[in-house]
């Protein structure tokens, strides 16, 4: 069996989940939340799948707990206590790769990537760019990394589904002038559109169509940083 470790370090939580590859679907997940509050919460939930069945049955078991955790490198050691507890075990599921979530890529990273020296280097120098998500993904692919080091690692960047845009449409008007922008939350946005595609078998284009138009919006909230005005190069 092929499985990969999916993990989305964010801000304050930290996502992950145990993919069986053959068979497109998770094994096991969890949610870490509210990481470097008084109190986070901890919730693991193990896919019971019986024989031959394609699918997880109804014997999925989560189990949820609460304590202190500090930062995200303790995040990411209580999901590995979490797997060693209660399952499924990782000595006898070891991850041929691990996937990580990273919001900003500024207009270096347009694909998925695999994580080098480098990369790790540049996802630290954008943090100008999203100060309160990068330094949190970055964590979690350096606490990855240092427990799983003969794996691949790769990222996908937020910011590349909105890089397959026209420029002129990537570009926001102020009262002085026009300015490139890079959109976050593109993963989301890609989902939609993968989803209305499906449902919808014909072919998409970003472009306005008059037969079918469609709008996807994601909020957010940005903390502004003398910082943030640094050029993504």
């Amino acid at each position: 069996m092929s499985v990969v470790l999916v993990i989305n370090s964010g801000s304050s939580s930290l996502k992950y989940s145990l993919i069986d590859m053959e068979h497109e679907r998770p094994l096991g997940e969890g949610l870490i939340d509210r990481i470097g509050q008084d109190v986070s919460s901890i919730s693991h939930t193990v896919r019971r799948v019986a024989d031959g069945e394609p699918a997880p049955t109804v014997l999925d078991a989560t189990r949820k707990s609460e304590r202190t955790i500090a930062d995200h490198d303790e995040a990411f050691a209580v999901m590995l206590e979490q797997f060693d507890a209660y399952g499924p075990i990782l000595a006898e599921h070891h991850p041929v790769a691990v996937g990580h979530r990273v919001v900003h890529g500024g207009a270096r990273f347009f694909a998925p990537t695999l994580v080098t020296d480098a990369v790790e280097q540049s996802i630290g120098e954008l943090e100008v760019l999203a100060p309160l998500h990068n330094p949190a993904n970055l964590a979690g692919i350096r606490a990855a990394r240092a427990k799983f080091p003969g794996v691949p690692h790769i990222v996908v960047f937020d910011t590349a589904f909105h890089q397959t845009l026209a420029p002129a449409r990537t570009r926001t008007r102020s009262m002085r002038r026009s300015r490139p922008s890079i959109g976050c939350a593109g993963m989301a946005s890609m989902a939609r559109v993968t989803n209305m595609s499906v449902k919808k078998p014909q072919p998409f284009s970003v472009a306005t169509s008059a037969r079918s138009v469609s709008w996807s919006f994601t909020l957010a909230t940005v903390p502004r940083s003398p910082r943030s005005t640094v050029a993504a190069r």
